[in-house]
């Protein structure tokens, strides 16, 4: 197989709406589908006979994207006992159904029963004039989430005479056609689609149409047709939610009954109508020469048109009936000739003193202004009929009122984020966003420590710790407002230290500097000093405070020895967090002529001790090393370095001391021993 498009004309004789998921009792048929769970054909037409051979209550043929059969389909089609669904591939590259130009049939036809294609796109080839897809009288068609492209041709894009159902689906038809045609005896359903064309967009034969949520635009050229309209007997329309576009010329909604005893009727409501300019053309447009035609409009908009309703009657009363909607020159027609019924309800308004002042109409924005009077103009309660959603599925009812018109006015949307923890005096950035329906969208934050800011990702610096909420409030230009909120934590970040160089040294006391930046959190430092890395000795302990700024430390030691080497660093605490500074050395000058040595051991600060935290050595000779170290305890003093020296007795017992017993040194002062062995 080679990849491509496919080239095919269908025609099939189906029996049966089928869903689109397969039950227990479906069998699925695979063109161009890696799928253990179905069967493989080699082209379309194989898989269609094999579904007509088929014994099982339905049938699936899945095709892969771009496939394309070995071999053109035979026309018509096998005869087909069950219903029959036709799946296309989505993403990138999906499925694609055409034919050559010189192909006299459509696209894709189906004589009776039931057809749905899924996830598939018809393709009409340049110039052809044949139509994209078409079903007979006793076929039922459904389009679900299909593409049909008959912009290249010069035919309608959907000729249906039996009975349609689409939904989710696209349909554009040739620059001077009709795009969708539709004149079955059955009822038939159009929802959520978009649909385009240029005589008309819908054109409704003897049928009983139903339609939700359509984008409809008519882009023929001046006076060239309607959006939607309806010249065969019988012809009956109930449209709402709707968006009709059309060009210069064109009416929006139009009926012609041209035989007697015939009736056509059309019901909109909640329908936004727009004029490509303001020609002459009416948005409504009751056409009765014969017959019996007929236009109710309810809780909608007609802006943009030169005038108001045209009313043309002949024996039979062409009428018009207008409830709660925006228009030009509602008080009477613009043109009533013949017999003509024309109402309207009080609540009827002048499009030129309502103006619905679109956000932004020239890229197809056609939400309402937030200054627009049609906002909030409709009653809170929804009529018998009356959908309780608008074009795009939304909510019909927000606040108290309604907007008239087929789009809601919705409260703006909401989306924000931060990270999930900070540190105190680091930027944190915020992520949000919004959308509005009434213009540009105004973002406000509050960081949850009484600061704000603006805009999509602004940044914000917390001076203390703790869990804080924020919020995002949305707002827009009508005042609406939505809100997206969050949490985040703030945690100190650990003091930083450093150390200076000492100065007032002396032969007993040295003066100790160095710096502290608490960085937002209570912070308190101190000096250990000692005659080894170990230190030994501490200074007092002094705050510094919880500020984001560097602060001097100092501390005074005195009791030192003279001419010793000490080492010493500075140690910030901040809570349970101690930060320990580099390791530093002085030596202290040496002792005057004449002058009693001192101990070399550590000594504390002459503001920071007492007699109570003081390590006085005691008497350790001729003690177990257990002993001497319980004794060293009590005496707040620690067991140094512990030798070992040969005897012939005091085995096991303290002989010599490296401190003399009744001196006292800071706490937690070193002893050493001699132990004899």
């Amino acid at each position: 197989m080679s990849r491509g498009v496919i080239p095919l004309t269908l025609a099939l004789v189906l029996t049966s709406v089928l869903a689109i998921t397969a039950s227990a009792n479906a069998t699925t048929f695979c063109l161009g589908v890696a799928d253990p769970g179905c069967t493989a054909e080699g082209t379309l037409q194989n898989a269609l006979n094999a579904a007509a051979a088929d014994t099982q209550a339905s049938s699936t043929i899945e095709i892969g994207p771009g496939t394309v059969p070995e071999l053109q389909l035979q026309y018509p089609a096998p005869s087909l006992a069950h219903p029959v669904t036709v799946v296309g591939a989505t993403g990138n590259d999906p499925t694609i159904l055409t034919h050559a130009s010189g192909d006299p049939h459509p696209v894709l036809e189906c004589f009776g029963g039931a057809l749905t294609l899924h996830n598939l796109q018809v393709r009409v080839p340049t110039g052809a004039s044949t139509a994209g897809v078409t079903g007979d009288p006793s076929c039922s068609l459904t389009l679900d989430t299909v593409t049909v492209n008959a912009s290249l041709g010069t035919g309608i894009a959907v000729n249906a005479t039996g009975t349609l159902t689409v939904r989710n689906s696209t349909i554009t038809a040739a620059p001077s056609a009709t795009a969708v045609s539709i004149a079955p005896a059955q009822a038939s359903t159009l929802s959520d689609s978009t649909i385009t064309g240029a005589t008309a967009v819908l054109d409704l034969g003897p049928a009983a149409v139903t339609a939700h949520r359509l984008t409809l635009s008519a882009t023929g050229a001046a006076n060239a047709g309607a959006a939607v309209q309806s010249g065969s007997p019988n012809a009956t329309l109930a449209i709402d939610d709707s968006l009709i576009r059309t060009a210069s010329g064109a009416s929006a909604l139009h009926t012609i009954s041209g035989s007697s005893g015939h009736t056509e009727a059309i019901t909109a409501r909640q329908i936004t109508a727009v004029a490509g300019d303001a020609t002459a053309a009416p948005p409504f447009w009751a056409h009765s020469d014969l017959g019996t035609s007929t236009i109710s409009v309810f809780d909608s908009i007609a802006s943009g048109y030169g005038q108001g309703v045209v009313l043309e009657g002949a024996g039979t009363a062409a009428t018009i009936d207008l409830h709660h909607t925006a228009l030009t020159s509602p008080a009477s027609p613009a043109v009533a000739t013949g017999t003509t019924s024309y109402a309207h309800s009080d609540d009827v308004l002048d499009i030129a003193t309502h103006p619905p002042l679109f956000v932004a109409p020239a890229s197809g924005n056609f939400h309402l202004g937030a200054a627009s009077t049609l906002l909030d103009e409709d009653t809170a309660v929804l009529a018998p009929g009356e959908s309780s959603t608008d074009l795009f599925s939304r909510p019909r009812i927000v606040g108290t009122r309604r907007d008239l018109g087929a789009i809601e006015h919705q409260p703006p949307t909401a989306s924000a984020s931060s990270p999930a923890t900070g540190k105190i005096g680091q930027p944190v950035t915020f992520t949000g966003s919004g959308a509005s329906d009434a213009g540009p969208a105004n973002l406000v934050w509050n960081f949850g420590d009484g600061a704000t800011g603006t805009g999509a990702s602004p940044t914000h610096t917390y001076a203390a710790p703790g869990s804080y909420h924020w919020t995002l409030t949305v707002g827009d230009t009508k005042g609406t407002t939505t809100s997206a909120a969050g949490d985040i934590t703030i945690t100190a970040v650990p003091p930083t230290v450093s150390s200076a160089t000492p100065d007032g040294i002396t032969a007993t006391t040295v003066t100790l500097h160095g710096t502290v930046n608490p960085n937002g959190a209570a912070t308190i430092y101190r000096f250990d000093y000692g005659s080894t890395a170990t230190y030994g000795g501490q200074s007092t302990q002094a705050a510094v405070g919880a500020g984001t700024t560097v602060v001097a430390a100092t501390a005074t030691i005195a009791n030192l020895q003279p001419d010793h080497v000490y080492h010493w660093r500075i140690v910030a605490v901040q809570g349970a967090t101690a930060v320990y500074g580099t390791d530093q050395t002085f030596t202290t000058a040496p002792a005057p002529p004449g002058s009693q040595p001192t101990d070399p051991g550590p000594k504390t600060s002459k503001t920071t001790n007492n007699a109570t935290n003081k390590c006085k050595v005691p008497r350790l000779t001729n003690k177990t090393l257990a002993q001497a170290r319980k004794a060293l305890t009590k005496a707040h003093c620690r067991l140094g370095t512990v030798k070992k020296r040969k005897m012939r007795t005091h085995h096991g017992r303290v002989v010599t001391q490296q401190r003399k017993a009744g001196r006292t040194y800071a706490r937690n002062t070193r002893v050493g021993v001699t132990v004899g062995k």
